[in-house]
């Protein structure tokens, strides 16, 4: 049960800076690292670094064309580290679904009222996270 509150607190922190100042600090990702560390050795899950490595890799590709922010990348890099290999498809597939929806609702909102019209992508990474991640949690 500790482990789902520390999960549900990261990731409204998460959301809320990326939502209000499109921000995934280098902190809160530390705060992810750890947390999945932690939640890997309760649960008795793998720690993934062929994974994580390599969704950074390609990752920093993604960024460097401009589609996804770095935080958004060492989010997704983070994250990976415990979600199993066999959900890591799903996983990313979940959060273009989820962004695509956030995507539309501002473009949306943009016409009525004045707001940045870029996507707050860690908002759907997160959310994807929790959906597929939390049964394992309580």
């Amino acid at each position: 049960m500790f482990l789902f509150i520390l999960w549900i607190l990261i990731s409204i922190w998460i959301s809320y800076t990326d939502v209000f100042f499109r921000i995934i600090s280098n902190i809160q990702i530390l705060f992810i690292i750890a947390l999945s560390t932690v939640s890997s050795f309760q649960l008795h899950l793998e720690i993934n670094l062929l994974m994580a490595a390599l969704i950074l890799f390609i990752g920093i590709i993604i960024w460097r064309f401009g589609f996804l922010g770095a935080g958004d990348i060492k989010l997704i890099c983070a994250l990976s580290l415990i979600i199993p290999y066999d959900l890591i498809g799903l996983f990313l597939f979940l959060t273009s679904i989820v962004g695509a929806i956030i995507g539309i609702f501002i473009y949306i909102c943009a016409n009525f009222i004045k707001i940045e019209k870029s996507v707050p992508y860690g908002v759907a990474i997160m959310g994807s996270f929790l959906i597929l991640f939390l049964p394992h949690l309580y």
